[in-house]
């Protein structure tokens, strides 16, 4: 789904595959798929 909703050739696997288990850190919920759309627009970065 990630890769879908973000421009062609973005770094999914970094930011969207931490090393550390995100159930036991802290977890990000975008229902409305709006970070997505700040991502695509370049407006805000996942790291």
């Amino acid at each position: 789904m990630n890769v879908k909703s973000l421009p062609t050739g973005f770094p999914v696997d970094e930011p969207f595959a931490p090393r550390y288990s995100p159930w036991d850190q802290r977890l990000c919920v975008a229902p409305d798929g709006d970070l997505f759309k700040v991502i695509s627009a370049g407006t805000a970065s996942p790291a």
